[in-house]
């Protein structure tokens, strides 16, 4: 559903870098947000509320090396001010928070994972709940290869059963039979573009099944980078979105 309507606007960026395309959607969201902060908030009163916050912070650090319990009212008095600052930050939140929900789930359903590629093999792992054994067989529609001398009907060793698959590109349904009778499904996406992939993990209400997983590696932005060369899309855009929000605030004389 996210995805019928805001593929048109965002597809392009996948065919960009991975964190270009993340830069660029840090950017319209940041400055979306700072925009509706600055003008759906008393600014002039938050303002004075942040300069007070200052000089109690000042206070307290003051008063705790001599009178400790003036400095515990002091606080208590940061807190209403603290609240009240919270109270005013609460209609632009109200009014960004689901089309930033919408758009995060954009992004974690086509720029968390690789794609599954045409011809390369990949893994199908499915866990079982606790205690549980026998055999779990499994079919797919359309019919995908077993990689070298995969079996498909497997023994459940330690709670798992794998299978290692390859095809063509498209869209493929796993069904998972377990010797109990018990039945699963998933779907698998194989695919050459950016940003095609069906959910790697997903976790399976039917008994004795736990959770499915497929072997997408997870996309790092960064990678190679000091310290963020193992950060995900979230972390990436927290990064962009902060070191823009501090600029934007600053260039708008948002409180």
């Amino acid at each position: 559903m996210v995805g019928s309507f805001l593929d048109p606007v965002f597809s392009p960026l996948l065919a960009l870098p991975s964190w270009l395309a993340i830069l660029v959607i840090s950017v319209v969201i940041t400055t979306l947000t700072t925009i509706a902060y600055k003008y759906l908030t008393d600014q002039q009163r938050m303002k004075a509320l942040k300069a007070e916050m200052k000089g109690y912070q000042k206070k307290v650090k003051e008063l705790s090396k001599t009178d400790p319990k003036k400095a515990m009212k002091v606080q208590q008095e940061m807190m209403g001010k603290n609240m009240e600052i919270m109270k005013q930050s609460f209609k632009p939140t109200l009014y960004t928070l689901i089309p930033i929900i919408i758009i995060f789930g954009w992004l974690n359903a086509h720029m968390a994972y690789e794609p599954l590629l045409p011809g390369e093999p990949f893994t199908v792992t499915m866990q079982l709940q606790k205690g549980a054994a026998g055999e779990v067989t499994l079919d797919t529609i359309p019919e995908l290869g077993l990689h070298r001398n995969d079996t498909w009907t497997k023994e459940v060793i330690d709670g798992v059963a794998s299978w290692t698959l390859m095809g063509e590109e498209g869209t493929y349904q796993l069904a998972f039979t377990h010797a109990s009778g018990a039945s699963t499904a998933k779907e698998v996406v194989i695919s050459s573009e950016t940003g095609q992939y069906a959910p790697p993990f997903e976790k399976v209400k039917v008994a004795p099944f736990s959770a499915v997983t497929l072997s997408n590696e997870k996309i790092k932005p960064l990678e190679g980078f000091p310290l963020v060369g193992n950060w995900g899309w979230i972390g990436i855009y927290i990064l962009f979105s902060v070191a823009l929000s501090f600029g934007l605030r600053k260039a708008l004389g948002v409180a």
